[in-house]
């Protein structure tokens, strides 16, 4: 029986998805933040523009991610973890 090598380990494969969750974390709190915004009696258009820009990029990074890509995996955990720990404080 030919038995083949995993393509990755299951750190790297954790580490991958702890990476994804945190982008797709981050691209709901942009929704939200531009769903508030754009409810607004006078929104701040150019405040949604910026979001759906950032929120197209995370999109776009997260399509270009890949298991592989240890130093922009670790990036995204530090970074946008204390993004999202930043907008959503326990209390």
């Amino acid at each position: 029986m030919n038995q083949r090598k995993p393509a990755w380990t299951q750190d790297e494969a954790i580490a991958f998805e702890a990476a994804c969750d945190a982008i797709a974390h981050l691209r709901a709190q942009l929704t939200h933040d531009i769903s508030v915004e754009s409810g607004k009696e006078k929104p701040d258009w150019r405040y949604v523009a910026e979001q759906e820009a950032e929120f197209g990029r995370l999109v776009r990074e997260r399509k270009a991610l890949h298991v592989g890509d240890h130093e922009d995996i670790a990036r995204i955990r530090r970074e946008y973890v204390a993004r999202i720990r930043a907008w959503n404080p326990r209390k």
